[in-house]
């Protein structure tokens, strides 16, 4: 999507649908475990939720994540992830 993107003009229009099972979900989750799939930037409201779980004393939720980005400079967030 970023590639189309990029290469449209000034003045194109573009057209984005919500689907309904779209994740909008604040925390508590309610769920034992938490799968993530994130590219790009769509880590960013995917640490606020780590954070929220992580940051959670006695909160028991598994979460495992599969983050993809085009190179490891950019990688958003690397010294979080790391950390």
């Amino acid at each position: 999507l970023s590639q189309h993107m990029d290469a449209m003009g000034v003045g194109d229009t573009l057209n984005f649908k919500h689907i309904p099972f779209n994740v909008k979900t604040q925390y508590p989750f309610g769920k034992q475990k938490l799968g993530m799939f994130v590219g790009g930037t769509g880590i960013t409201p995917m640490l606020q939720a780590l954070h929220a779980v992580l940051g959670t004393p006695g909160d028991t939720t598994v979460v495992s994540m599969l983050y993809g980005s085009r190179t490891e400079a950019d990688v958003l967030g690397k010294e979080t992830l790391d950390g």
